[in-house]
């Protein structure tokens, strides 16, 4: 079966399990995919907001059920738990509402807000599921301007597996680049 077949039989269950176990680089991805015609827009951002929001209410009541548990502790001890928490979770649910814009807390944020706030879950649902729309809707998008970026540069790429290949050579760059600028700062100070 080829890639084309997987997709269009499967595309929406991989974009929902793709953003519940990673994230921004597969929600692009999908983005990128929808430019090409292989993935419907609105179903697309809904799959990647579901499996997003999953991870999000998901990891939430883990913290909450375990809160006690000495890896959860231990999760929450670590110096950027620590951080995030002593200056976050004063406004939990405006923390609720941007963690999952804020680069790499996409677990310790529900995590803190489970264990070091009485922020209720009836509350951090809601407000995490409008979160989880936006993040959708707007990754998708950049996905899909990426798409048509891409095929300005290098033409109309017939080859799906390059096309999947850039978006994540892009994040993985951000990335890196971004880890290296923190590095060299966290050494100066």
């Amino acid at each position: 079966m080829d890639i084309d077949a997987l997709l269009n039989r499967y595309g929406l269950a991989f974009v929902f399990v793709g953003c519940f176990v990673e994230g921004d680089t597969v929600a692009l991805t999908a983005g990128v995919l929808e430019h090409k015609g292989l993935l419907p827009f609105w179903p697309t951002v809904l799959a990647a907001a579901a499996g997003g929001w999953v991870w999000d209410i998901s990891i939430f009541a883990l913290g909450r059920g375990f809160r006690a548990h000495p890896r959860v502790a231990r999760a929450m001890s670590h110096p950027r738990a620590r951080a995030l928490t002593g200056r976050l979770l004063r406004w939990p649910i405006l923390l609720a509402a941007v963690f999952r814009f804020i680069p790499a807390t996409r677990t310790v944020a529900p995590l803190a807000l489970a264990t070091g706030s009485t922020l209720p879950f009836a509350v951090y649902a809601p407000v995490t599921l409008l979160s989880a729309l936006v993040w959708a809707l707007t990754l998708v998008s950049i996905g899909h301007d990426l798409g048509q970026y891409i095929e300005r540069a290098w033409g109309g790429i017939r080859d799906i597996r390059l096309m999947l290949l850039i978006p994540g050579l892009s994040i993985a760059g951000i990335a890196i680049w971004t880890g290296l600028r923190l590095r060299r700062r966290s050494k100066r100070a």
